[in-house]
């Protein structure tokens, strides 16, 4: 009888508890599809050109490689990257010791977030020097950014620190996931005329089956021994508190989840310079000229995603919340030119089928291959079924 009081007592201090996360991110991504570009627009100054070209057109190496930092979110600009790194910096040092302050620990707790930054760093460079040709005025954007968030953080956790690993964790993501991307985008997704990230998360799906099986077969790469996870809590049992707080942050998280940091503090940084950047170029055409819309809809389904599956995050410890955010939202924005309807019934299809099937799919991948794979496969297959769907009655 307790038991059932408790779990009553727990559902409606809940419910009040996802409704006012829900009304915070509504209130949010209204203000930032509103407020956003009438600030812009206000603005009394502009910046010089050289500037704003430095913003949001990098020519330089060095600040392409920062600008592709926030392509996963579809930020695309140098100062989101250089803040989200600065975030996550700032979050392993809280971490390492042992401070409060730290939010949700960064690279899954692991330690390795220093690996993780240098070897996707090297990636990055790799694949701007190999493959950035690719762009011209006629695409002038390409999926650079790919390697950053798929083999090479993947290999760098399940193969531990080193040189070795962090080396060969970079030539894989810039040698095999880069170009795979560059070619579903062009060769797939545009004769089929869906939205270009099915074909890059389905790239990166694919090399890291062959990256991993790749790196069992390297005389260097040697995998650290496997330790039993602790069991699943009971959560009728121990039912532990997800406040508003909680739910809020792990919103906010979610924005850094793709790059393998999923903390609070980065995404604070990423978030923050995206929305430097959009007020001060004051951009009008392209991605560019449509972030608030992007980021006003991530905000809402990331929102909807932790409140419809926050039981789930109790039970397990970890559930991929961020696959809709990272994929099908902004995609739905960029494909319907933010037509309301069709924008939120595709986000709204992602949130309710995107997390489940990147869970099961990641439970059904094999053991030498980082789970992330099963993320990346739900982000192709809900954005390439959904989107094509939704269009057919928009």
């Amino acid at each position: 009888m307790r038991t059932v009081t408790l779990v009553r007592s727990l559902w409606g201090a809940e419910h009040g508890q996802a409704l006012g996360v829900a009304a915070i991110a509504a209130a949010a991504s209204v203000a930032a599809i509103g407020a956003l570009p009438a600030i812009a627009r206000n603005r009394p100054t502009q910046l010089p050109v050289r500037f704003a070209d430095a913003l949001t057109d990098a020519k330089e190496t060095g600040v392409a490689v920062l600008a592709s930092m926030s392509d996963p979110t579809f930020y695309g600009t140098a100062v989101a990257g250089l803040l989200m790194v600065l975030g996550a910096a700032f979050a392993h040092a809280m971490w390492s010791k042992g401070i409060g302050w730290q939010g949700f620990p960064v690279a899954c707790g692991s330690g390795l977030w220093p690996w993780i930054a240098g070897s996707g760093l090297l990636a990055l460079a790799l694949t701007h020097l190999l493959w950035g040709w690719t762009r011209s005025p006629a695409a002038p954007w390409q999926p650079l950014f790919v390697a950053f968030v798929s083999v090479t953080p993947a290999v760098v956790l399940m193969y531990g620190p080193g040189w070795k690993v962090a080396l060969t964790a970079a030539v894989l993501g810039a040698g095999l996931t880069a170009p795979a991307a560059i070619a579903a985008a062009a060769y797939v997704c545009a004769p089929l005329g869906i939205p270009s990230v099915a074909g890059f998360t389905a790239a990166m799906a694919v090399t890291a089956y062959l990256a991993f099986t790749l790196c069992r077969r390297l005389p260097w790469l040697h995998r650290p021994a496997d330790t039993d996870p602790p069991p699943p809590p009971d959560p009728v049992a121990k039912p532990p508190r997800q406040s508003v707080i909680w739910m809020l942050r792990r919103v906010l998280a979610d924005f850094t989840e793709a790059p393998f940091l999923g903390n609070e503090w980065a995404s604070a940084g990423l978030i923050a310079g995206a929305v430097f950047t959009y007020l001060m170029v004051r951009p009008t055409e392209g991605i560019a000229g449509i972030f608030p819309l992007i980021l006003g809809t991530q905000l809402a389904a990331g929102a909807l995603a932790v409140i419809v599956w926050r039981a789930r995050w109790r039970v397990h410890g970890w559930y991929p919340t961020f696959v809709p955010l990272v994929s099908i939202a902004p995609a739905a924005v960029i494909t319907f030119a933010a037509s309301p309807i069709p924008t939120v019934t595709a986000s709204v299809l992602g949130v309710l089928v995107g997390p489940p099937l990147a869970f099961h799919l990641g439970e059904a991948v094999p053991g030498h291959i980082h789970r992330f794979v099963g993320c990346v496969g739900s982000m192709a297959i809900c954005t390439a079924t959904i989107i094509p769907a939704v269009g057919l009655f928009a």
